[in-house]
């Protein structure tokens, strides 16, 4: 076993935020530690087992498959929450061996990890060490990124709401709206640097104008402004960017002239700031 390239596999867990990068980043690394032909990673909710990431022989077979605690090999670990090493594959032909560990965050089951050989040539017992090495960190960066995914759902679901509301409002009322898309390559959204990067944006503008993290960007919603405010407002927002050492692109949308519902706009905003 290639200790070095273990260790580089373990510093690189946790350096994304999406799930299913993190899970094809540790496919490509960990083949280069443990030779295997196929690979399943088993997320638990409500005491079932579905896949999340499959790949190698037969992973569309792999990927259909879903365990309750206790049937199959992955649902054996996870019900047991002890390893196996060594053991027939039950539920796909032409896998001949394999070896899967339970991965644990704070006490809780989160999944099931698991790899197996379409030979009968047994694992070596270090790359069974490597393979239960590498669970709690796994363990812990799945975690990490389904939280990032529930609170993208959120701050989707928060914008979309918002918006929708200030879209009807302004129709009632003929007032102004705009929406700003702030993209600023590389962002983590769901990191430190963006959520300081959020918290001086909404000093930079008005208490009641609304600021939501959205993938790589940051999605501000002017209302009952100024003629001169959006600019204004542009400007202070490429001045927060400046001080944090990142450049930005603002793409702007104004109601109704680029958009007449809230998809409308966030599109227009969206194109503009990438254009």
């Amino acid at each position: 076993m290639d200790v070095e390239r273990l260790w580089e596999l373990y510093r690189q867990l946790g350096t994304s935020l999406d799930l299913d990068e993190t899970l094809s980043s540790l496919d490509r690394e960990l083949g280069r530690v443990v030779e295997y032909h196929a690979i399943s990673v088993h997320l638990e909710e409500d005491s079932r087992l579905t896949c999340a990431y499959a790949a190698g022989f037969a992973f569309q077979k792999l990927a259909a498959l879903e365990y309750t605690l206790g049937q199959g090999l992955p649902g054996r670990v996870a019900a047991a929450r002890c390893p196996a090493f060594n053991q027939e594959p039950d539920a796909v032909a032409g896998l001949a061996v394999a070896m899967a560990v339970p991965l644990e965050w704070k006490e809780r089951l989160v999944g099931v990890l698991s790899l197996y050989r379409v030979e009968s040539r047994e694992f070596a017992e270090d790359e069974f060490a490597a393979l239960r090495a590498l669970a709690p960190k796994l363990a812990a960066c799945i975690e990490n990124a389904r939280a990032f995914r529930r609170a993208a759902a959120a701050n989707t679901r928060a914008l979309f709401e918002r918006l929708d509301a200030e879209v009807a409002r302004v129709r009632r009322s003929h007032g102004r709206l705009a929406v700003l898309e702030c993209a600023v390559e590389g962002l983590d959204a769901g990191g430190p640097p963006a959520e300081r990067i959020a918290g001086a944006l909404r000093r930079a503008c008005r208490e009641y104008d609304f600021i939501t993290p959205s993938g790589d960007s940051l999605i501000v919603v002017l209302a009952d402004f100024a003629p001169s405010a959006p600019g204004e407002t542009k400007s202070r927002i490429e001045r927060v960017f400046q001080e944090a050492g990142l450049q930005v692109k603002i793409g702007a949308a104004l109601f109704p002239i680029d958009g007449y519902d809230a998809e409308d706009l966030l599109a227009a905003a969206h194109g503009a700031a990438h254009a």
